[in-house]
């Protein structure tokens, strides 16, 4: 259980970091655009 928990912790990490530098390029773009 503890093993499954980690993984699913590590997954919602990773799914977490992708969201944010994706988030973070979208900023960039519009920021850009405005520019």
């Amino acid at each position: 259980y503890s093993d499954n928990y980690s993984w699913q912790a590590h997954l919602e990490d990773l799914v977490e970091k992708d969201a944010t530098e994706k988030s973070d390029a979208a900023r960039e773009a519009f920021l850009a655009e405005l520019a």
